[in-house]
């Protein structure tokens, strides 16, 4: 028993002196007078193209107390529940609609075609075969440089954009 006692009484010192030494830079320095207030920073951004000289003199000083510390781990989003999602789309709901406008045209951001012949569009960041719907617009053709799409009877072609 009394040797178990002595080798975690040495490991826990081992410990000590590790945090210690790991640590010693973070800690406080303890003062007997009071700390002085820190000097403010100064920020300077020169714009592209200005002079080094010009730069300096425009240089702005940020003091400790205007820098706006934010919570690592707070939640960055709005949290809302069922019945906020709820009420927020009844009050959607109730605002009188908006005169029909010019339905949105999706965009051709690419077109994949393999050997075998299998043809993938990406249009407005979804990726879509022919008969796929994106946007309310039917995919009818795709080609290797464009895309016919159809709502309704209105058609679109979607043309890649630069040389192939």
């Amino acid at each position: 028993m009394k040797k178990e006692t002595i080798i975690l009484t040495i490991l826990l010192i081992i410990s000590v002196i590790y945090a210690i030494y790991t640590y010693w830079p973070y800690l406080p320095k303890f003062k007997s007078q009071k700390a002085a207030a820190p000097a403010a920073q100064v920020v300077a951004a020169a714009p592209a193209g200005a002079g080094s000289a010009e730069a300096a003199g425009k240089a702005k000083a940020i003091k400790p107390a205007e820098i706006k510390l934010v919570d690592p781990f707070s939640r960055r989003m709005a949290v809302h529940s069922k019945t906020e999602q709820a009420a927020a789309a009844a009050a959607v709901a109730a605002q009188p609609s908006q005169p029909e406008s010019k339905p949105v045209i999706p965009k051709l951001e690419g077109i994949w075609v393999d050997d075998a012949g299998r043809r993938i569009a990406f249009i407005s960041g979804q990726s879509a075969t022919v008969g796929a719907q994106v946007l309310g617009w039917r995919v009818t053709s795709i080609l290797r440089d464009r895309v016919v799409i159809r709502k309704g009877s209105e058609y679109e072609i979607l043309k890649m954009e630069g040389k192939l």
